[in-house]
């Protein structure tokens, strides 16, 4: 199933899961919602030779320890062990973005982007627009405002 939103869109969506759509990986029912409309909660793509890689990192917002008492804020076990596969074969790709929804888990995504390569990551949820570029890489970190706002 589709949303009529993204349908009129005039260009490719790729979408994440952000707070209002998961409060972590714990909430059985909003998790199955999402992946019945949206099947992925991370993925990779290639357009061209670029890498693209979107995380979620849901599970380390900031309702989920107010909802379920243990937040992280690192990824969850499982998509941590697929990111660092994925990352590993597409690791010559020479232009990598990382996406996600919010700089939570900075340390970590950063490290990730030190270690791979990343040129860019771009994630939102503050509502308003900042670039910065730091880390080894370095890595071009630009947070946008919301779509609606």
């Amino acid at each position: 199933m589709r949303f009529a939103l993204l349908d009129r869109f005039d260009a490719p969506t790729f979408v994440i899961p952000g707070n209002h759509d998961l409060v972590g990986i714990h909430n059985k029912p909003l998790l199955d919602y999402w992946n019945d409309h949206f099947a992925y909660r991370y993925y990779s793509f290639l357009y061209g030779k670029d890498y693209y890689l979107g995380m979620d990192n849901s599970n380390a917002m900031e309702a989920t320890s107010f909802v379920y008492k243990r937040a992280s804020a690192k990824f969850d076990e499982e998509q941590k062990q697929w990111l660092l596969a994925d990352l590993d074969r597409n690791a010559a790709m020479p232009l990598k973005v990382f996406f996600f929804h919010v700089n939570v888990n900075k340390q970590e995504i950063e490290a990730l982007a030190d270690q791979y390569g990343a040129q860019l990551a771009l994630f939102g949820h503050w509502h308003k627009d900042t670039m910065r570029a730091y880390g080894k890489t370095p890595t071009t970190w630009i947070q946008t405002k919301s779509a609606l706002d």
